[in-house]
């Protein structure tokens, strides 16, 4: 009898046990699929599952060919990226070596100030690799430009090599001034330069040592300004209200752009800064009012490093949790996942939150748009650093 009840006991916790196993395991997949936190541990492999590795350099055009529709009658083809990584510069090369491939690029615009790439856009035309070489060279010196830049630029020149004379692609900057003190620098030389512009109460504008002050003492002697300068005055009223809207970089940048490559020239490929390319960007928003058809693709970053400058140290790039490998490219396609961003969105909607917006940019244009990934690149050199072993993919160019 002693016996039986002990069976009947066991039965009976096991089946406890069991329950709660069940109930553990439907209570795990309620939290996975049905919180935006659930969802958020299984995006990453998703995002990976669902991506396409892209093999740097192998001369295959198979991995963007679903680009091609959109490429092939845009006027600009924007890369957005971080410009402090390495293979940032890499991708750019091999996406240039694809588009080239289906439209006829004119001009590569990079964010870089034209003078100091003038004279390797010249070299990569003419095909003289003696000068090329010597103008990187000059580039490198100076630890301005960063080594895996110029490896893009020798990308270019070596596609010129195989293009007829009157189809090369050209090399622009377009940075121009950055900050106000640029632009008080530039309105210095102005007005030391013109008659009567050294001296006179409208100077107190030079000593401007914020944005505000400068608005503020700009406009106070806008008159007097635009008395000693004459027709020179119209460039300086323009930088004043680029100030004023916040938007300096950006519109600098883009009227470079327009009267360094018109898109009556023919298609510009742009490497540019992600800030430039985010929906709201000024600059975005003016390319898109003055070329026909502008064609974006973003890059988003796992695990590597970025470099601000020379001086700077590195800062982690990262959107999180990847399982992707070491030096990896992948794409992600527009029409991948689209029913898991609608119903990442339906199950977002189930939150009452001011934050509600932000929990989608979790997932960033995933099933919406086309963009690439780089996995643990490490950050861009400078320098005779270049002879260390790095990401950057060295280009030979016959010379």
């Amino acid at each position: 009898m002693s016996e039986t009840n002990n069976n009947h006991s066991s039965k009976q916790i096991r089946g406890v046990v069991i329950f709660i196993i069940i109930a553990l395991f439907i209570q795990l997949l309620a939290v996975l699929f049905l919180t935006t936190s659930g969802l958020g541990v299984m995006y990453p492999y998703l995002l990976y599952m669902n991506s396409k590795k892209i093999s740097i350099g192998d001369n295959n055009i198979s991995e963007y060919f679903p680009m091609s529709d959109d490429i092939s009658d845009s006027d600009m083809i924007i890369l957005s990226v971080d410009t402090g990584v390495a293979d940032s510069y890499r991708l750019a090369g091999d996406y240039l070596q694809y588009i080239s491939k289906i439209t006829e690029i004119s001009s590569v615009a990079v964010y870089l100030e034209n003078m100091r790439i003038s004279g390797i856009s010249n070299a990569a035309v003419s095909g003289i690799y003696s000068d090329f070489s010597e103008a990187c060279n000059r580039q490198r010196e100076q630890e301005i430009v960063p080594n895996q830049l110029l490896t893009f630029m020798e990308k270019i020149y070596s596609l010129n090599l195989n293009r007829p004379s009157d189809a090369k692609t050209s090399i622009i900057g377009i940075k121009g001034n950055t900050s106000f003190k640029g632009v008080i620098s530039s309105l210095t030389g102005d007005l030391y330069t013109s008659p009567g512009g050294y001296t006179g109460e409208h100077l107190e504008v030079l000593d401007a040592k914020t944005e505000d002050e400068y608005i503020r003492l700009f406009k106070k002697h806008k008159d007097a300004i635009k008395e000693v300068l004459g027709s020179k005055f119209e460039r300086h009223l323009e930088y004043y209200e680029y100030i004023v809207n916040g938007t300096l970089k950006e519109s600098i940048s883009i009227k470079n752009l327009l009267r360094l490559a018109p898109s009556e020239n023919g298609a510009v490929y742009a490497v540019l800064p992600e800030e430039f390319c985010t929906e709201d960007s000024p600059f975005l928003k003016m390319a898109r009012e003055n070329y026909n058809k502008v064609t974006v693709t973003r890059t988003v970053y796992y695990n590597s490093k970025s470099l601000a400058d020379k001086d700077s140290e590195p800062v982690v790039k990262s959107e999180g949790f990847f399982p992707g490998k070491s030096n990896e490219f992948r794409i992600m396609y527009d029409n991948s996942l689209t029913w898991f961003r609608r119903y990442f969105a339906k199950v977002s909607n189930n939150f009452m939150s001011e934050k509600l917006s932000s929990r989608m940019d979790f997932i960033g244009e995933t099933g919406e748009n086309t963009y690439f990934i780089i996995c643990s690149s490490k950050s861009v050199t400078f320098g005779n650093e270049e002879k260390n072993k790095n990401t950057a993919e060295v280009v030979v160019a016959p010379g």
